[in-house]
């Protein structure tokens, strides 16, 4: 299948960017809420799309997702808030972002070069920076003022909804090493998680990524075969 081949990750790398711009809006708002979910539900259609190439993969997208996007729903028509329910998706979430994110740097590493794996890497990168946001997100659940947040963020921090956007934010900005101070860890273990997730991204994307690109733009330069 032609699409499956050339456009897998670049239409996972669409839905990815806009999940990540418009949760921090829906937060709080019922009807926002539900065209979020919705949404949700065909990021995580375009996910498994892209990793079902191998039967093993579809499988572990389909064991992770299904439960997750169950537990999504419930969260909507059953229990509409709540830490505990909130501190399980959560887990669900991290665990479905961490394993798509391994099986795509795992094809990365193990076929040629092309304009889609490259948009591939850096979708891993965006799975990477959420998937340690929702563990942020469950440090700070478990263990309140694990992180200390300026003004906004601070009453971010102590909202069960709003906790997942404001430290997905922190995890992106950690992960860029862009560090603007307005939310900062404040105990000795989300210190060290933060300085690892740092030096996780800055090798992230002078390895894999940059790689990629190289290697790509090397093949190119010298006369290769055309690269999709």
């Amino acid at each position: 299948m032609i699409l499956h081949r050339v456009w897998k990750f670049r239409l996972l790398l669409v839905a990815l960017l806009a999940l990540i711009v418009i949760h921090p809006l829906t937060a709080g708002q019922d009807l926002a809420r539900l065209c979020y979910l919705t949404f949700w539900s065909f990021v995580q259609i375009a996910t498994i799309y892209a990793i079902s190439g191998i039967r093993w993969q579809r499988h572990v997208g389909l064991a992770l997702g299904l439960p997750l996007t169950f537990a999504m729903w419930s969260s909507y028509v059953i229990f509409k808030e709540g830490e505990t329910f909130e501190l399980i998706l959560s887990g669900l979430s991290a665990a479905f972002f961490t394993a798509v994110a391994v099986m795509v740097m795992r094809h990365l590493v193990t076929n040629e070069v092309t304009a889609d794996n490259v948009a591939g890497a850096v979708c891993a990168y965006l799975l990477l920076g959420l998937a340690i946001g929702l563990l942020y997100a469950i440090i700070e659940t478990l263990h309140a003022h694990s992180f200390h947040g300026r003004g906004e963020l601070a009453a971010e921090l102590a909202d069960p909804v709003r906790r997942r956007s404001a430290l997905t934010y922190y995890s992106f900005i950690t992960l860029t090493t862009a560090g603007y101070g307005d939310l900062t860890p404040a105990t000795p273990f989300t210190r060290i998680l933060a300085a690892m997730e740092a030096v996780l991204g800055q090798l992230y994307l002078a390895i894999l990524v940059a790689g990629l690109v190289g290697i790509r733009v090397s093949r190119r330069g010298n006369g290769g075969p055309a690269i999709r």
